[in-house]
């Protein structure tokens, strides 16, 4: 644990099995003086993973301010609005910054991420590069994508409470929490934000990914049970919100 300290932002990460991930996310912040320059509080949720990130490698934590819980079981394969939740709802402090282990930050940029925090319903997103097995040149979570997903974006707690959270409901299917927090999110008066030069690394497993120049939703299939969620209460399966560069 670090020295007593106030906090002013914390990165909530819903976690699951992927270490080699979250220690090489964690050891670039340290690099980055991401924990020396701000007032971080690291809240990770494990949900489920067969090995617990912390047995073992504790040293990974040293000198953070870590809150840490697990989710026995791993109940929403592809979606993670309760471990997220849980993230957010076990730290304190009047910034979030949602953040996947998976994230790699290759130059800093929280700093700019908090300059554009002017007003509590401020919402400032990432563009995203995704890397791993078979992927070249493919982005999402970007200005011209159909949502900003939360990967990593900022926020404040107000705001997040206004909104009232990602939707548990959201637990039996691949994704589509972060669309349905993005219209809600947009209907309670977000104020979208962009880092226009500024981009975060996506490192993903191998699977098979959805081509975007095929596929009619780049979610998953429309069978799928969360995709019938968002259509039966918004419509779509994608949301486009003004926005403002920053």
């Amino acid at each position: 644990m670090s020295e007593k300290r106030d906090f002013d932002i914390t990165i909530c990460m819903p976690y699951f099995e992927r270490r080699d991930r979250l220690e090489e996310t964690i050891a670039q912040f340290r690099k980055l003086g991401y924990f020396e320059d701000y007032g971080l509080v690291l809240s990770i949720v494990d949900d489920g993973s067969t090995k617990e990130p912390l047995s073992g490698h504790e040293d990974m934590f040293e000198g953070i301010e870590l809150v840490f819980s697990r989710r026995p079981n791993k109940t929403n394969w592809e979606c993670p609005s309760r471990p997220l939740n849980q993230a957010i709802r076990q730290s304190n402090t009047p910034i979030l910054l949602l953040q996947s282990p998976e994230i790699f930050h290759p130059k800093p940029i929280i700093g700019r991420m908090i300059a554009g925090m002017t007003t509590f319903d401020s919402v400032v997103s990432v563009s995203t590069k995704m890397e791993g097995p078979g992927l070249k040149d493919r982005w999402y979570s970007t200005a011209e994508h159909t949502v900003p997903f939360w990967w990593c974006q900022m926020m404040s707690r107000a705001f997040y409470n206004k909104v009232g959270g990602f939707d548990d409901d959201f637990s039996l299917g691949r994704g589509g929490e972060d669309v349905d927090f993005a219209i809600r999110a947009s209907a309670a008066g977000a104020k979208w934000k962009w880092l226009k030069d500024g981009y975060v690394i996506h490192n993903l497993p191998e699977r098979k990914w959805p081509d975007p120049n095929k596929d009619i939703c780049p979610i998953c299939s429309r069978k799928d049970p969360n995709v019938q969620l968002l259509l039966k209460r918004h419509g779509t399966t994608g949301h486009r919100p003004a926005q403002e560069f920053i």
